[in-house]
């Protein structure tokens, strides 16, 4: 279902951001323009498929990201959203592309806080759409499940100073086992579509 050059795209992508991790973007200008070409990469690419119905001009051009920079370069001090972030992003990419890529774990594995609630409800609605589209009779009510849950949940949270709603990952687990463990639904659709 994933088209291999749309797969080779993200995973340069988790490159880029396991590359940007090795150093800090404090350490030099140089470091600091590679953190931030390494996050652009990311936004490229989660907006690439609807850039492809119109013109789209990226922000920056050929050449900028290895830019050198002497060492007594200041630092422009960018605004720089979490790494964090930017793995999940990822894997919203991974799943609206219908790829196994392994990016779902790993960014899951490199959270520090919370998850923000927008990005995790895009890649429930890729897991969704994904699971419809392919036909996936078991799997695309657990997967509109989670995206309801995530969406109830989500009603309930208040955005922080930045804008974002953002809840532990514990929070954001347990609101999703309780739609589709605890009301009993699932079990019973699911042994309805295996005696078909």
């Amino acid at each position: 279902m994933c088209a291999s050059g749309d797969a080779q795209a993200v995973v340069a992508a988790v490159d880029a951001l396991d590359a940007a991790e090795q150093f800090e973007p404090t350490a030099s200008r140089q470091a600091e323009r590679s953190h931030q070409f390494a996050r652009a990469i990311v936004g490229l690419i989660s907006i690439e498929p609807q850039s492809a119905l119109g013109s789209y001009t990226p922000p920056f051009t050929f050449g900028q990201a290895s830019q050198l920079e002497s060492s007594s370069s200041k630092l422009v001090g960018v605004a720089l959203k979490p790494l964090s972030d930017n793995w999940r992003v990822l894997a919203a990419v991974e799943a609206k592309i219908g790829g196994e890529l392994g990016i779902h774990e790993r960014s899951i594995a490199k959270q520090t806080g919370p998850l923000r609630l927008d990005v995790e409800r895009l890649i429930l609605a890729h897991r969704y759409a994904s699971a419809v589209k392919s036909g996936a009779v078991g799997e695309a009510p657990r997967a509109g499940a989670k995206l309801v849950a995530t969406g109830r949940l989500a009603a309930g949270v208040s955005p922080d100073v930045k804008g974002n709603q953002r809840v532990p990952p514990d929070a954001l687990l347990a609101a999703r086992d309780t739609v589709t463990h605890t009301e009993g639904w699932f079990d019973t659709l699911k042994s309805v579509a295996d005696k078909k």
